[in-house]
């Protein structure tokens, strides 16, 4: 049945779907994830009203990305009311979202990922390695494990890259 807040039009209605009603889902979801917030709100009934009709919001300016009408663009295919007019598959989804990345530059490797999750999450890395490092001393603890990120700090290794 799926949640209303992301059904495809042909699926609120009852209609027959198939993989376009999927990307129909995912246009919903990229457009929440661009802009912060939902794009159906009301009650059940008001969002399956609004999914029958295929009412979609205006995504609006992106808060600086880098060639946004093209990533702009890319939902609103993926919002089209008609299945036909949505991408072919997700493969193809894929390969325009790629497109968008690597048009805006934004296509980053391990070794930046690894250096964003630093900045943003050495705290809970720190409490993960941590938590990880005291099962493993004792594998037979039952008790939960409290980490005391003031204690000594445990070095973290970069990421291995694989060589083939």
């Amino acid at each position: 049945l799926g949640k209303a807040s992301y059904m495809s039009p042909e699926q609120a209605r009852g209609e027959g779907v198939d993989r376009r009603a999927d990307l129909y889902s995912t246009g919903v979801l990229l457009w929440e994830l661009l802009s912060g917030r939902r794009m159906r709100t009301g009650s059940e009934a008001d969002r399956i009203r609004m999914a029958m009709a295929g009412m979609t919001r205006s995504l609006g300016p992106l808060g600086g990305l880098p060639a946004q009408e093209r990533l702009q663009a890319l939902v609103r295919r993926a919002l089209s009311f008609e299945p036909a007019d949505r991408q072919e598959s997700a493969g193809a989804m894929l390969r325009e979202l790629d497109g968008y990345l690597e048009a805006a530059q934004l296509r980053v490797g391990p070794a930046e990922l690894c250096a964003w999750l630093r900045r943003h999450f050495d705290r809970e890395i720190l409490l993960g390695t941590e938590q990880l490092l005291r099962v493993r001393a004792t594998p037979s603890s039952p008790a939960p494990l409290q980490a005391d990120v003031s204690s000594k700090p445990v070095a973290i290794g970069t990421p291995s890259s694989s060589t083939s």
